[in-house]
C-alpha cells in the first residue's frame, strides 16, 4: 500500500474532513494551553501548525468540494464561502494577537465558537452531499491528498 493509500477505516471523505476538524481543535487547545502556561516558544510553534493546518483545509474544500456542493446547493455554498473569509479574517487577527501576546479570552472563544459552527454545518451539508454526489474517482483522488497531507503534517 502507498503511504499516501488511506487505511481500510479511513474510506470516507466525510470521516476524513470530519476528523481533520477534530484534529484542528486538538492543536487549538495545546495552543491555548500553551499560551495559558507562557510558553512563548511552544505557542508560536501551535500556532504555525494550528494556521498551515486550517488554511490547507479551506483551500482543499475551496477549489475541490465547494465548486461542486455551489452546483446542487448555491445559497448553502455561498453561505459557507462567507464563513471561509470570517475565518480567515478572524485568524489574521488572532494570529497577531498571539504573536504580539495579547489574544484576549473573548475573542479566542468567538473564534472557537466560530470554526464549531462551521464545523458542524459543514458535516451536515458539504461532507454529506459529498459522500453521495462526487465522482468517485474525484472523492478517492481528494482521500488520497487529504491523507497524504494529514499525516505529513505532525501529530499532536
Amino acid at each position: 500500500m502507498n503511504s499516501a493509500t488511506p487505511p481500510s477505516e479511513v474510506r470516507s471523505l466525510r470521516t476524513l474532513l470530519s476528523g481533520e476538524h477534530a484534529r484542528l481543535e486538538k492543536v487549538f487547545d495545546d495552543l491555548l494551553a500553551a499560551v495559558a502556561a507562557n510558553a512563548t516558544a511552544e505557542a508560536a510553534k501551535l500556532w504555525s501548525e494550528f494556521d498551515a493546518r486550517l488554511l490547507a483545509h479551506l483551500e482543499l474544500e475551496e477549489q475541490h468540494i465547494l465548486p461542486l456542493f455551489a452546483r446542487a446547493h448555491p445559497t448553502e455554498a455561498a453561505r459557507i464561502h462567507e464563513e471561509h473569509a470570517q475565518i480567515r479574517s478572524a485568524l489574521l487577527k488572532l494570529g497577531v494577537g498571539v504573536d504580539l501576546h495579547l489574544a484576549r479570552a473573548e475573542v479566542i472563544s468567538h473564534f472557537v465558537e466560530l470554526l464549531r459552527t462551521h464545523a458542524a454545518r459543514e458535516d451536515k451539508l458539504m461532507y454529506a452531499w459529498s459522500e453521495e454526489h462526487l465522482d468517485p474517482k474525484l472523492r478517492a483522488t481528494l482521500l488520497e491528498r487529504l491523507f497524504a497531507r494529514v499525516t505529513s503534517m505532525p501529530a499532536q
